[in-house]
């Protein structure tokens, strides 16, 4: 009997080892053909994480025009970003210049701006190949994620109910 516990014991805590990730996401977002928006990376890590890496393969029609650190993260982690362009997408990081850590939680880490060119007809982004370091400098293996970025469907706005003859009607305020 004690070996059964023992065994279900061990069952649990490396279900529960299993369950605290870390990830790095960008939540799905819509944007239409021919312009442009702002998303946040999103860090949320379960132990102290130092710099981070990852890369982005971005859907046909949708290129990167910037990355930028937002104001918190730049001054109270002094982090500097980095950026490299390769035929596939995008690697991306962060690394602080001195040796500071994200406490466990879940942050805003990274500013994307994504421009949508007019063909644009919507896609995945995949956020693969992430990782992170402790503040020993030990590897941290960080979650893939992929995010889905559609173009909403166009709406008519104003068009009249009906064709008939209508009257004009007066409100006071």
């Amino acid at each position: 009997m004690k070996k059964y516990l023992m065994a279900l014991l061990a069952v649990v805590m490396v279900m529960n080892v299993a369950a605290q990730v870390n990830s790095i996401y960008i939540e799905d977002f819509e944007i239409m053909p021919d312009s442009s928006v702002t998303v946040p990376v999103i860090l949320a890590n379960e132990e102290p994480t130092r710099g981070i890496q990852f890369n982005l393969t971005l859907p046909k029609n949708l290129t990167l025009l910037s990355y930028a650190l937002p104001r918190v993260i730049a001054d109270q982690y002094n982090m500097h970003i980095f950026g490299t362009a390769k035929e596939w997408g995008w690697t991306l990081g962060m690394y602080p210049s001195t040796k500071v850590c994200f406490s466990p939680d879940t942050l805003q880490v990274m500013l994307l701006q994504f421009k949508a060119e007019p063909g644009f007809k919507g896609g995945e982004i995949n956020v693969w190949k992430c990782r992170g370091s402790s503040m020993d400098n030990v590897t941290i293996f960080i979650g893939d994620d992929t995010t889905r970025v559609t173009v909403p469907k166009p709406s008519i706005i104003n068009l009249p109910t009906d064709e008939g003859e209508g009257s004009d009607m007066f409100f006071s305020l």
